[in-house]
């Protein structure tokens, strides 16, 4: 048995044996450096894991190409701490990212590609570089690169840290002068191939401006356009890198249809989450089924007095995202006591028991994670904990109506709140909000939660607005907010992404709002008031 990795950047090796892929994906890996370089996807689905298996193939198959950076999996940026009030300012722009970017990237590649030069070759390249006004320790690297009295191979992360670190006057003087002559010397100097591996830079900015959206975007579409710019420029050249989906969706350009040919947007079917979560037990338990390694076929709803197969009971508690399944197969390694399904009862009910817990708490934990860290940009000023000890403590049922959201949406707006003005919205778009729609196949209503590759920009008009339907709680949040409402109810119909909505489902909601409507006195109304309207 291995231990579980949840994070692709400490993996130790990249076997591709172990590697779960669909269409989409095998083709990225595939198409050798001719097809897609950027990689766009939610946190927790894979890039940093795709892009290494992608440097990997490069590596084994291109071998005359140059690989940057040399030492390690892929460049991890780490912005300067405190930046001046002027520079957090040109941080806002996405203009600014795009030229850093190019700067940074272009200036790498020479430092790190071998160059063989004539005299007079030597004397016109030196010439350009001193007229680019970049700062001095570049100047003097790149001279002695192009001379070939030493060499320093600097990342690009590595040039980005010099020049966010120069004052506001020297940075836009680089810009000014350094973009036309330091490209210029990319298209002149880098005639044989060359890859660059550049991931996380979503991560770096949320650690430095935590609650800065702007910069959160705009960095990344900087460098999401500069990688792009840089590539289709010189054939020779390729810049890998990671998006997060959501500055994506912010993403606003002219050549954006161009752009997405060179994308790859990573999505996962439930079959392809449990064909990832099958060959993760089999890498790190050396077990073959999903059943086997759980220890059971089926789970036992108490409360719904369902069976349920177990990967469909995960599947309902996470959002589609591969990093909650390594999650709670970590969780699940760790609890195991024994090996193979358990067949007897007693053991059985104790061990669906525990599992049962371990899913919950697990999902209820990665989903306030994914509030409070990785979607903390989105709540515009305002802090994730405010929204759940606000919003989320409000919520009284798993299963709301139209006008449920709009009393509990004005009752918390009428305080102190400064974030989004439509608090459900948000988390609609977050995919923690579903509700009952028709199927596309026209084949009856379904439930209906977004995807994390279907996130939309405009947080506040998202919402389906129909008093006609039901709105539903992700499972994922039901032990999270029972922690902030003792009141909190759980409706006793099976809520899940996909799932079929029918005359069952709407029979057992009128059930219980005839049943809460009798149980209490006119006077202890508000005690009922979680209830379907």
């Amino acid at each position: 048995m291995t231990a579980w990795n949840t994070d692709a950047q400490l993996a130790d090796s990249v076997d591709e044996r172990f590697l779960a892929t669909n269409l989409q994906i095998d083709q990225f890996l595939n198409e050798g450096v001719h097809g897609k370089f950027l990689l766009v996807a939610a946190k927790g689905m894979g890039k940093t894991l795709l892009l290494r298996h992608k440097r990997k193939q490069i590596e084994q198959s291109h071998k005359d190409y140059f690989i940057i950076p040399r030492n390690s999996t892929a460049d991890y940026v780490n912005p300067p701490r405190s930046p001046s009030k002027g520079m957090v300012d040109l941080m806002e722009m996405k203009e600014f990212w795009q030229d850093i970017w190019t700067l940074s990237i272009a200036i790498s590649v020479l430092l790190n590609f071998p160059h063989d030069l004539s005299d007079s070759e030597r004397d016109a390249t030196l010439g350009e570089v001193g007229r680019a006004e970049l700062p001095g320790e570049l100047v003097k690297e790149l001279s002695s690169a192009f001379s070939k009295k030493y060499v320093i191979h600097r990342s690009p992360s590595e040039v980005l840290d010099i020049f966010l670190q120069c004052s506001v006057k020297a940075v836009e003087q680089v810009r000014s002068h350094a973009i036309t002559i330091v490209t210029t010397l990319v298209s002149r100097h880098i005639n044989s191939g060359c890859a660059v591996f550049i991931d996380s830079f979503d991560q770096a900015i949320s650690t430095v401006f935590p609650d800065n959206l702007s910069i959160w975007c705009d960095g990344q579409a900087g460098l999401l356009k500069a990688a792009w710019e840089l590539s289709r420029h010189n054939r020779h050249l390729k810049i890998y890198t990671t998006i997060r989906q959501e500055a994506f969706a912010y993403f606003n350009d002219a050549e954006i249809n161009n752009i997405k040919g060179s994308i790859l947007l990573i999505e996962y079917s439930k079959s392809d989450l449990q064909a990832i979560f099958s060959k993760a037990i089999l890498h790190y338990e050396s077990i073959k089924s999903i059943d086997e390694f759980v220890g059971l076929t089926k789970i036992y709803n108490g409360y719904l007095r369902i069976h349920e197969p177990i990967f469909e009971y995960i599947y309902r508690h996470i959002i589609c995202v591969p990093r909650w399944l390594m999650v709670i197969g970590e969780k699940i390694s760790s609890a195991r006591q024994e090996r193979g399904v358990i067949v007897n009862n007693s053991k059985n009910r104790q061990h669906q028991k525990l599992i049962a817990e371990i899913i919950n708490d697990e999902s209820s934990r990665q989903a306030a994670i994914y509030l409070e860290a990785e979607m903390r940009p989105f709540f515009k000023g305002d802090t994730p904990e405010r929204y759940i000890g606000g919003v989320l403590a409000q919520i009284g049922s798993t299963v709301l109506s139209l006008a449920n959201l709009m009393r509990i949406s004005e009752k918390f707006l009428n305080t102190d709140w400064i974030g989004t003005k439509h608090p459900f919205c948000l988390l609609y778009n977050f995919g923690l909000l579903g509700y009952v729609a028709r199927s596309p196949s026209g084949t009856g209503n379904r439930q209906k939660f977004k995807k994390p590759y279907e996130f939309e920009w405009n947080c506040d008009e998202v919402l389906p607005k129909d008093p006609c339907t039901y709105y539903l709680i992700h499972p994922s949040l039901h032990h999270l907010i029972q922690t902030k409402n003792y009141k909190f109810k759980f409706n006793k119909v099976r809520i899940g992404d996909g799932l079929l909505w029918g005359n069952k489902e709407v029979a057992k909601i009128q059930d219980e709002k005839i049943r809460i409507f009798i149980s209490y006195a006119q006077t202890n109304s508000d005690l009922a008031d979680y209830s379907v309207n």
